[in-house]
């Protein structure tokens, strides 16, 4: 019994003496961190058997058809490297990222059975090399790419957003600060500087987009950088300064980034126009909209629907459609925040030209949903979020136009975009990659039909539990959706909710943000 006293005694004392010196415990916590607990060796063993990560891979550089984020050819010689290499060292840890990142894509966008277990293995281990790179200082453009697909990990899966990859774009930008991707440098190849360019451009123009899609009302600022060569992925790795680049004649795979840049000069144009308060809004309205045109006609006809190549890649008529796509859900943005307007013209206006719009982008979706579903089988998947968010976009302006318009001559037509955009969200949830919100913007559209059906007298069936339109806010971005004036018996929210509730379902969970 004495010697039983006595051991308790001793435990009981090592106890006291670890809670009297917290400092020790700090001291051992903060020098131990997961990413370098095992070595890059041992991260570099939780990679996916070589058959299956080559078969993620194939799938991730088909995903990235509709980005263009790596150059696919010098990309997969890379992670054959990766595959059979058996030592590493600290300077591989940055392309080890990006291959884990790629491979994280790829199983969050094409599988569903075990897709989470192995979506947050790949996760882990992608997070784990990024924070081994930054232990090790190894923090060039392999980071700074690793930190850019990062970005497309928040494009797809299940929990993807807008908000997640705004954040994950906060911290490729600075990445890209750091490692001096602005900068020209010595002795650099054209490939090299081309690269270095391709990966800046594509972090500031995803930077700006996003915060459009989220109208954060902050313009990302970034260095001025020459924008990439305009040339076929094929040629690239030939490449020499006395190359006449701008000669090239063929479809080139960064022609879709670089038409897709010109958006950046919209934005800033578009917002001048705006502020401009000596010019009736309406006016604005209409140059802002001048201005859409302007840019639709300034694309490359590779990348409009009645000009490209008949025989060209099947990518080719794809981005040619989300071009379009792109440009009638602009117009629809540019009117939709003033469809509750204290001016009756005003609101009248933006509603009739926002519908306008939005039966466009109806027709784009279902042109580029027919395409991708019966005309290209080994299509990428259009579950993403980005593509979710835009079908909303047009089916909340139909419903709004049949609670709006009850004598519409036009209303049977709002009413078969609203169920087609219905049956698209309802086709993305049958696929891999589809978000949450994608979930919920069909239960608001649904919802939103059940009210309108009731309303005209008609059985909505199973469309959905009856829905104030009152209270409709957007899954994508948390914000409430300005309800237009001409929708009877109901209160007009402001144009906006405050900053505070910007992010309200999208950040559930997160730290509370300051009021404006």
């Amino acid at each position: 019994m004495r010697a039983r006293i006595a051991e308790l005694e001793a435990r009981l004392d090592g106890l006291a003496s670890s809670v009297a010196t917290p400092a020790t415990a700090i001291s051992q916590l903060a020098s131990y961190s997961p990413a370098t607990a095992g070595g890059l060796a041992s991260l570099a063993g939780r990679f996916p058997p070589p058959d299956e990560a080559r078969r993620l891979l194939r799938d991730f550089l088909n995903f990235d058809l509709m980005f263009r984020t790596v150059h696919a050819a010098s990309f997969t010689r890379r992670c054959e490297a990766a595959l059979a290499a058996t030592s590493w060292e600290d300077a591989d840890a940055p392309f080890l990222a990006m291959f884990a990142g790629a491979l994280l894509v790829a199983a969050a966008s094409t599988t569903r059975a075990a897709a989470e277990q192995r979506e947050a293995r790949l996760r882990a281990l992608m997070d784990a090399l990024l924070a081994y790179c930054e232990d090790r200082g190894e923090l060039g453009i392999d980071y700074v790419h690793a930190r850019l697909i990062a970005v497309l990990t928040h494009t797809t899966g299940e929990s993807s957003s807008p908000a997640k990859m705004w954040l994950a774009l906060g911290k490729a930008g600075s990445a890209a600060l750091l490692a001096g991707l602005h900068r020209d440098r010595a002795g650099e190849s054209m490939f090299d500087k081309e690269m270095r360019r391709r990966v800046w451009w594509q972090i500031v123009f995803l930077s700006s987009l996003t915060a459009e899609r989220m109208n954060i009302g902050y313009r990302p600022m970034f260095p001025d950088v020459p924008r990439p060569a305009v040339v076929a992925d094929g040629v690239l790795d030939t490449l020499s300064a006395g190359d006449a680049t701008t000669s090239w004649t063929g479809i080139p795979e960064w022609g879709y980034v670089d038409a897709k840049l010109l958006w950046n000069d919209y934005f800033v144009q578009r917002d001048v126009l705006l502020a401009d308060e000596s010019v009736p809004l309406l006016d604005r309205l209409a140059n802002a909209a001048a201005l859409i045109n302007k840019l639709g006609a300034a694309m490359p006809g590779y990348l409009t629907i009645d000009n490209h190549p008949y025989h060209s890649p099947p990518w080719v008529h794809m981005q040619a459609v989300i071009m379009t796509i792109a440009l009638d859900e602009a117009h629809v943005h540019l009117y939709r925040p003033h469809f509750g307007a204290a001016d009756p013209a005003l609101a009248a206006t933006a509603l009739s030209k926002a519908v306008e719009a939005a039966h466009r982008l109806v027709d784009d979706i279902r042109m580029m949903t027919t395409y991708m579903l019966f005309s290209w089988i080994d299509a990428p998947t259009t579950a993403l979020w980005t593509y979710g968010m835009k079908s909303f976009t047009g089916g909340m302006v139909m419903a709004y136009a049949l609670l709006s318009g009850p004598d519409d001559p036009l209303r049977d037509r709002h009413q078969a975009d609203l169920d087609l955009v219905i049956g698209v969200l309802k086709s993305n949830l049958n696929m891999a990659g589809s978000s949450r919100s994608n979930a919920q913007a069909l239960r608001t559209l649904e919802g939103m039909r059940a009210t309108i059906l009731a309303r005209s007298g008609l059985d909505a069936g199973d469309s959905g539990a009856d829905a104030d339109p009152r209270d409709v806010v957007d899954p994508y971005t948390g914000r409430t959706v300005p309800l237009p004036r001409a929708v009877e018996d109901v209160d007009l929210p402001g144009e906006w909710v405050e900053w505070d509730v910007l992010f309200r379902e999208l950040f559930q969970g997160a730290l509370p943000l300051p009021a404006a």
